[in-house]
């Protein structure tokens, strides 16, 4: 597989995977991850072009993707819904849309002070404002825009071992 940068972002040509390489996301989580993904879609065999876009305006056509995938940045945003509209906007009829967000009023801590356990679990709640709740509200939001045969889950998220100042997050 080959790798061409892009004006906005890269893409995968060929097949074959990549190997050997490495990619320094310098912090920023979204090259990572496209990382990640060019590295399924040319083990493969898939063609694919990743770009760094605005999740409220995307810069497609209608109807130009088979799928839509948003993991835990839906939080993020300032307009959920309007994002969710967009990716249907650029979704072909019958396409797939995967929608993952995390639901931060769940976020439990187990120390042996209970009343400091729940200052923290309160405190990320109000750090995190009007995305704590997105994980619990997707659902009702999917149906809001009208999204219908919906399948969904949750899942539980458990760390046992996480020291801050070596690491950002869990």
């Amino acid at each position: 597989a080959q790798i061409e940068a892009t004006e906005d972002g890269f893409a995968v040509h060929g097949a074959g995977g990549l190997r050997g390489g490495a990619l320094e996301a310098h912090g920023d989580h979204r090259l990572a991850m496209l990382g990640a993904v060019a590295g399924l879609a040319s083990r493969d065999g898939v063609e694919v072009t990743f770009r760094v876009a605005d999740a409220l305006a995307i810069d497609e056509p209608d109807a130009a993707f088979d799928a839509c995938r948003s993991e835990r940045v839906l939080q993020w945003l300032p307009d959920m819904e309007a994002a969710i509209r967009e990716m249907l906007r650029v979704l072909r009829p019958g396409g797939r849309v995967c929608l993952t967000d995390s639901d931060w009023r769940t976020f439990v801590v187990d120390l042996p002070d209970r009343a400091l356990s729940a200052r923290i679990a309160d405190a990320v709640v109000a750090f995190r404002g009007d995305g704590a709740a997105t994980g619990g509200r997707l659902l009702n939001v999917c149906r809001d825009v009208g999204l219908t045969d919906l399948a969904h889950s949750a899942s539980t998220h458990v760390w046992d071992a996480w020291d801050p100042d070596r690491r950002p997050g869990p």
